[in-house]
């Protein structure tokens, strides 16, 4: 399974309804890995996990929004968050390895990661499961 995470708060990420760092954008089957473009691993770190056994419904959970209460009686029901669940991406990559994650003009180079997973082609594997998912 191919995770699409987002590594920046380019909105404030305190507000409702912003994406905040480690938040999972995308999520897409590992056959989907062929069709990756510059585009893709440049705005995003993606991230290949071992597909849990019922795959459809992670696909389906990992991208909802959490919704809360209007602000007052009456109002709909808004976005407090743009998902539900995060991946804390930062505790296995070092401050150099960050910078290049987060910067949108670079990716990491193919090889071992300083948390000894390997990027190919700027797909991170071997280095996160389904356990290391975060509920908020």
């Amino acid at each position: 399974m191919l995770l699409w995470i987002w590594t920046r708060n380019d909105e404030s990420g305190l507000l409702d309804d912003e994406f905040r760092d480690g938040d999972i954008f995308q999520v897409k089957p590992d056959s989907f890995e062929q069709f990756l473009g510059n585009q893709d691993v440049r705005s995003y770190l993606i991230v290949k996990v071992p597909d849990p056994p019922n795959f459809a419904k992670f696909e389906e959970q990992l991208v909802e929004p959490e919704y809360g209460p209007g602000a007052t009686s009456g109002d709909e029901n808004v976005v407090r968050r743009q998902r539900k669940y995060r991946l804390d991406w930062r505790s296995k990559f070092i401050a150099s390895e960050q910078a290049l994650i987060e910067s949108t003009s670079d990716t990491l180079p193919d090889g071992t990661t300083s948390g000894s997973g390997t990027v190919a082609n700027g797909v991170v594997s071997e280095l996160f499961t389904i356990a290391d998912l975060i509920r908020k």
